[in-house]
């Protein structure tokens, strides 16, 4: 048994070691190929909606106040920068390792950059590269810039959004798991669908849980049920890595896990093995590619990006965190988080879910529903922890690190949803009895 137990394992290295391998390797091909497209009308295209980045500054809020709103057009303009950069010195293949965008000296604001690249005529007078991300968002947007400008691609990005959304809906309804779709809305209101519309820098994750629920409701009880561990490494782990700007990644993993665990009838034990394997799985997929970018990074370039993004790590982990000369602990920054959610429509929407589950559930807790809701409350701390580690990321850009939490959310609506369904069965035993 032991020996089989062995070889099972290293043949399970290995083949994760292959997708890495094989992912690394399409990863770079397919930006290369797309770093090959032409520029000049993708330039024209984003020229065209400059105006969006006057009118609307740097970081503007939807509604004023609230900091689930603001948009990132910061990054944004990263984005388009990268992709709408010309260059004689690097090949497709450098320019899909480095991914250059235009500089100007003296500005350091992205947004001011393009403003002044592309409306007041300014020409850059260098260039800096961002070789430590993979910037798999390229596949799209140079495809899309080549048809319309930036103020197209928002709209497209929100009819997409909803359409997708809907689909799940329709395929929860269709397989009998309507009792997602409270957790799910529960994600969705804290996320912010109108924020993730109106920022690529959103968007990412935003898609890939999605598709995640997508694939896990419609293919779970099939294709997926033996073979978790490969979603978890590759189309949320890897794939996680590939696409997102470092926003709220986290929430790709706890998201379909708590969906995962409410799908298989298995007791709290295994669940939580799964949370452990899951974990690890997706851990190794996310931590494998951005690795992979590293190092393929460092040869194609011939610089030390492992260097520079370990250093990058060191500075988003940092244990010495300030705010206004103040130093701030953990919970701290945790707490700076938790607050974006503290205004009224948030609390109005957590009172209503409460009464919604409250008397089918808090009245009957005991100690096996105790258990059962186990694995949930696992899944709901795990976000706090990504904060809290985390720190000067969580402190910095906590306006958006706070989705995140949307994924605690919707563990804690399964855990409501499982704690229900197992207290109405209660009942209908007890009136049998």
């Amino acid at each position: 048994m032991q020996i089989d137990a062995v070889r099972k394992g290293i043949r399970l290295t290995a083949q994760l070691c292959v997708l890495i391998l094989g992912a690394v390797v399409a990863g770079m091909l397919a930006l290369t190929l797309i770093f090959m497209l032409p520029t000049e009308v993708m330039k024209e295209h984003v020229a065209s909606s400059i105006d969006i980045f006057y009118t609307e500054s740097v970081y503007p809020q939807q509604v004023q106040g609230y900091k689930s709103t603001q948009l990132d057009n910061e990054t944004d303009a990263i984005m388009l920068l990268g992709a709408i950069h010309e260059t004689d010195t690097l090949g497709p293949l450098q320019q899909a390792a480095a991914v250059p965008h235009a500089t100007i000296k003296g500005e350091n604001s992205k947004c001011v950059v393009l403003k002044n690249y592309l409306w007041d005529g300014i020409l850059p007078d260098g260039e800096s590269n961002y070789d430590r991300y993979w910037h798999g968002y390229m596949l799209y947007l140079k495809p899309l810039l080549l048809l319309m400008d930036y103020a197209d691609i928002r709209v497209l990005n929100m009819i997409v959004q909803v359409f997708v959304l809907l689909l799940l809906l329709r395929e929860l309804v269709r397989r009998k798991l309507d009792s997602i779709i409270v957790p799910l809305g529960l994600f969705v209101a804290v996320v912010n669908p109108v924020a993730t519309a109106m920022s690529l820098q959103f968007s990412s994750i935003y898609y890939i849980v999605l598709f995640s629920l997508l694939v896990l409701v419609r293919y779970g009880e099939k294709i997926l049920a033996d073979n978790r561990i490969y979603f978890f490494f590759t189309l949320v782990g890897i794939g996680v890595a590939y696409f997102d700007f470092l926003t709220y990644p986290i929430a790709a993993f706890v998201v379909p896990a708590s969906a995962a665990l409410f799908l298989d009838e298995k007791d709290w034990k295994e669940k939580i093995l799964n949370i452990v394997k899951w974990g690890l799985c997706w851990g190794l997929g996310y931590v494998g590619m951005w690795a992979g970018k590293w190092i393929i990074g460092s040869i194609i370039l011939d610089v030390n990006v492992i260097a520079e993004a370990f250093g990058r790590v060191n500075v988003h982990s940092g244990k010495a965190v300030q705010e206004n000369g103040d130093m701030l602990s953990s919970l701290q920054v945790l707490w700076k988080n938790i607050k974006v959610l503290l205004r009224w429509p948030y609390i109005l929407l957590g009172a209503a879910v409460f009464i919604f589950y409250e008397k089918k559930v808090i009245f009957g807790l005991n100690r096996r529903m105790f258990l059962l809701c186990l694995p949930f409350a696992i899944l709901c701390l795990i976000p706090c922890l990504w904060i809290a580690l985390l720190k000067s990321h969580s402190l910095w850009c906590y306006w958006y690190s706070y989705r995140n939490l949307g994924s605690t959310a919707f563990a804690a609506g399964i855990m409501m949803e499982v704690l229900s369904f197992s207290a109405e069965k209660k009942k209908r035993l007890d009136r049998r009895g």
